[in-house]
């Protein structure tokens, strides 16, 4: 912190930009490639993202949205571990 005031980076002249939290390597999937990963269908992905039952997505152009890897990742490991032990 500076003065108080957190450490904020522009990007081409435009909004603040929050200093970056993820890992140096992380990769953004876009929608075909999480619909082959976790085996589900476009609706079903917005609908339990909408009910916050699936990652959110982020915004990585004007007209373009992915997810991170990691965090899909994480939740088909939870899936996998709660339906293992019979959870739903």
């Amino acid at each position: 912190m500076v003065s108080g005031i957190s450490k904020i980076r522009r990007v081409n002249n435009t909004k603040p930009v929050a200093p970056r939290l993820s890992t140096p390597n992380e990769c953004a999937l876009r929608l075909p490639q999480v619909c082959k990963i976790t085996g589900l269908r476009r609706s079903m992905i917005y609908r339990m993202q909408a009910e916050k039952r699936f990652p959110q997505r982020i915004k990585l152009s004007e007209r373009a949205v992915g997810w991170l890897e990691r965090e899909v990742q994480e939740w088909l490991a939870q899936r996998v571990e709660s339906s293992r032990r019979g959870e739903t």
